[in-house]
């Protein structure tokens, strides 16, 4: 029992706490910082009707449109319509410089703040895309996550010539306690979130008989394209409808297979690419499917990204 507890206690250890590569948590961030950014700047043409007391929503009520059981203690926004404006600013431009890679783990509770916030300020312009870019800001929080895709190095390169050094392998495990325990966060939660959606969809009858996609696909209010001709395709139909209930449901398990993985996450791209596409909803499935990024194996992006420094420092 004794070398029982010992190996488990070394596996959970293992598991959170053992250092790894930050290479693919740092292209995660960059390319989550650039998704988010362009999302609030497309709503910040709408900031007054969204986000002040001269649109549809009073700050007085925002925290009532949440429901009782998860409802805010105290609001994380200004009161006034200056101080949104000026605060959404700082947003934006927060939100470029942890795409740049300009921003560290401190800063980023700042842009999980000044999110959390604008979330706050009108939950019904928020969905799930806001969601999960809660989580991940969360996540990120907690990890040295501009240690690459960073700006301010690419300028030292490019400009400087600052000379290349080949890193030892067993350098490349570089991560503090406090990143590792930040990017199994992200692959957690990814996973609980697959999962339990997955287990609600069974108690809808049209998982069960197989139709449950057709009244996505077959409702105008909701497609970008009318696919009603699937109407004639009832075995295509109940294939995207299991597809999507396995993948889901599976997900928690099948991703920590590594013969299994990459084709795992090729079907998860597969089906966040249809909802975006068909479904107009691009930065939620663009915001899902860069989770995924801390699965895969960081000598991928190693590869390009040492290619990438070469062509700069030619």
């Amino acid at each position: 029992m004794k070398a029982f507890f010992h190996r488990l206690t070394s596996t959970w250890d293992q598991f959170w706490f053992a250092p790894q590569d930050l290479i693919q948590v740092s292209l995660f961030r960059s390319l989550l910082g650039f998704v988010m950014f362009f999302m609030y700047l497309i709503r910040f043409q709408d900031i007054e009707l969204f986000y002040t007391d001269s649109g549809f929503l009073n700050h007085s009520m925002a925290l009532k449109l949440f429901p009782e059981v998860v409802r805010p203690a105290w609001a994380l926004f200004l009161s006034s319509d200056v101080g949104i404006y000026w605060s959404y600013v700082l947003f934006l431009a927060l939100l470029l410089a942890l795409a740049l890679g300009l921003v560290g783990r401190a800063l980023t509770w700042l842009v999980l703040l000044l999110h959390v916030g604008f979330v706050q300020r009108n939950y019904g312009v928020a969905y799930g895309a806001d969601v999960f870019n809660t989580f991940w800001l969360l996540a990120l929080s907690f990890v040295d996550h501009n240690k690459y895709f960073n700006a301010s190095n690419l300028w030292r390169s490019a400009f400087r010539r600052t000379p290349m050094v080949k890193v030892a392998k067993h350098e490349l495990l570089e991560s503090d306690i406090l990143s590792s325990v930040g990017i199994r966060l992200v692959q957690l939660q990814l996973c609980i979130a697959y999962g339990y959606t997955g287990l609600e969809k069974l108690k809808g009858f049209g998982w069960w008989e197989g139709t449950a996609v057709w009244y996505v696909i077959g409702d105008m209010n909701t497609m970008m394209f009318d696919l009603s001709f699937l109407q004639h395709a009832p075995i295509l139909v109940a294939l995207l409808t299991f597809t999507t209930l396995i993948f889901e449901i599976y997900f928690p398990v099948m991703v920590w297979i590594s013969s299994i993985r990459y084709w795992w996450l090729l079907l998860g791209i597969g089906m966040h690419g249809f909802i975006g596409l068909f479904m107009g909803l691009p930065f939620f499935a663009l915001v899902m499917t860069l989770a995924y990024l801390p699965f895969v194996d960081p000598k991928y992006i190693r590869q390009w990204h040492n290619r990438f420094d070469k062509w700069i420092l030619a």
